[in-house]
């Protein structure tokens, strides 16, 4: 998948409010989050849980927008 591709369905999905399929879909199973407190969230399991506890935690969302997404070509210094 092309890095347009990818940003494109990246967007797709949040625009639709699907925040937890965007971690399946591109997260690693095998993924390690570390809080700057040190507390390690580990495999996907564990991200998926993090998240619902995050979306759960929001009382109301008043409005949200996503713009295009923005994908540059070749960069180098």
């Amino acid at each position: 998948m092309s890095n347009k591709a990818t940003a494109d369905r990246l967007i797709e999905l949040c625009v639709e409010g699907k925040f937890l399929e965007t971690q399946r879909e591109f997260y690693n199973t095998n993924v390690i989050s570390i809080e700057i407190d040190g507390i390690k969230t580990v495999g996907s399991s564990g991200m998926d849980a993090k998240g619902q506890r995050f979306l759960d935690s929001i009382e109301k969302i008043n409005s949200i927008n996503f713009s295009e997404p923005v994908v540059s070509g070749n960069f180098s210094l």
